[in-house]
Order: structure tokens, then sequence, then C-alpha cells
């Protein structure tokens, strides 16, 4: 037999591990698609400053969803840490996102840390939104204490010297006011939904006339059912817009609009 030097020994080894370990084409790594990932951020607890002079807040996150370990930013900066718990926090508003080991993010907003001797809040006058072609709902806020002058906000970050807010569609806004040494309040308000239009009113009706069979696309859950046309309004609307639906059957400007209507306005059930 003949004698095989060493060295080939050693590197047909090498050849036999790699083939064994190595990669192959069933080691790929598989590609996520974070369309399909939900992270869910939940506020685990805060601690608010002792005063709006001083930055000793904080903030605790919990994540639930995608892929640990999560990496976690505060107010959209381009630095992330691994901590859920941001401290020397003043008073203010914050944003939280949190991204996971395949870089699918979940965000929380509107984290207020209120300082003592803040502004107070209350809603005192709300008017419903009552039109379908133009936003018609307005609320006034009605703001005491704190100190020197009050501003106010609708998203929290653009304020305003007046406390009223008009031109708003149904739906919940939350209001931000804010003295001068950048003490916050917040609170949430509901402009109610006055247009009429409704899927128990006139929506559920108008697929049923238009929408042939027994139930519009039973497969991906029937329209004709409060529930499911709630999930696809979206599209809905959408299509109903570009006119590819219903595909047997043309709307109305009419119906169009108040299908539009009925989405833009928070698919109101009653």
């Amino acid at each position: 037999m003949k004698h095989i030097p060493n060295r080939i020994l050693a590197l047909l080894f090498l050849l036999s591990a790699w083939g064994y370990i190595g990669c192959s084409s069933n080691d790929e790594p598989v590609r996520i698609d974070c369309a399909t990932v939900s992270i869910t951020v939940a506020v685990a607890g805060t601690t608010n400053p002792t005063s709006c002079a001083v930055s000793n807040g904080s903030i605790t996150v919990a994540p639930t969803g995608g892929e640990e370990p999560y990496t976690y930013n505060l107010n959209n900066t381009s630095t992330f840490q691994s901590g859920a718990t941001f401290s020397n926090l003043a008073s203010g508003i914050y944003t939280v996102t949190v991204r996971d080991r395949n870089g699918c993010t979940g965000t929380i907003s509107n984290i207020v840390l209120a300082a003592p001797n803040a502004p107070e809040a209350t809603a005192n006058a709300i008017v419903a939104d009552a039109s379908c072609d133009n936003d018609t709902g307005s609320v006034t806020i009605n703001a005491t204490g704190g100190t020197g002058t009050l501003s106010y906000s609708r998203n929290g970050t653009t304020f305003q010297a007046s406390n009223v807010f008009q031109n708003l569609r149904a739906g919940s806004y939350t209001f931000t006011v804010r003295d001068e040494n950048n003490c916050v309040t917040t609170l949430t308000v509901a402009v109610p939904n006055a247009t009429g239009v409704t899927f128990n009113g006139s929506i559920r009706a108008l697929f049923q006339n238009n929408c042939g069979g027994g139930g519009c696309h039973p497969s991906r859950g029937d329209l004709f059912t409060y529930d499911a046309a709630r999930l696809r309004a979206a599209s809905i609307k959408s299509r109903t817009q570009s006119g590819n639906m219903p595909p047997n059957a043309s709307l109305t400007q009419a119906q169009i609009s108040q299908i539009a209507c009925w989405v833009d306005h928070g698919t109101p059930e009653e």
C-alpha cells in the first residue's frame, strides 16, 4: 500500500469536514418580509420628572413579536441601544421604536412624561363632523395652570397660540398643552361622526345590491358582514374608485363617494 503524505491526508480531512458542516443549498439564510412581522411595543413603566427644570424621568418599554435580540430608539434618532429603559428624560412627549434582529420595527408614540405643576386640560366644546365632502369637526381645549403662556398642539410637534382646532374629520385625536417651562399635559378627544353613513344604515345594502351571488368574495370574508368589510375597507375604497370593484357592475359616482365617506370617517357600524 502506497504511503500518503501527511499534508495530503490533512487536506482530505479538511475537505471532508467542510462537506459535512459547510454551506449547502439548504443552508441559505431565510429572508424575512417585515411586512408580515408584527412587533408590538407596550409601555412597561414610566417615571415622571420631579420638576420641569430637571431631566430625571424614565421610560421602559416591553416589545413582543419579531425575533430577539431587540434594540431600542428614542424619538427617531439614528442611535439604537440594547436596553429597554431610557433615563434622564425631561418632561415631554416621546416615541420609542424597537428593532428586532431582522431589522423589523415596531413603534409606540405619545408617551407623556409630565412634571408637577404641569397644565391641566379638558375639552369643553366638541363639534361633530357632519360632512362627507369637508371636515367640519372642531375641538376647543380649556387649559389652566402651568407657568406663563400656554400653547396647544394636535400632534405634539406643531404648537399654536389658539386653543381651538377646526376642520377635523371624525375620529380620535390627542391634544397637547405646553407651558413656558416645557411642562406638558395631554388629553384624547373623540370627534363624533355625524355624516349618517354607516355600514348597517347604507353600506351593507349598497354591497348587497351591487355584488352578485350570496356574498361578496366569500373566500376572503363575506363583505356583507361588518367585520370582513371593515378589515378590507381601504382596499374597497381604492378598488371602487378605480372602477375595479364590483367586477360585474358599475357604481354611480354618488355610491363611490358614499363608500369613501364611510371609510374616511372610521368605518362606523351603526
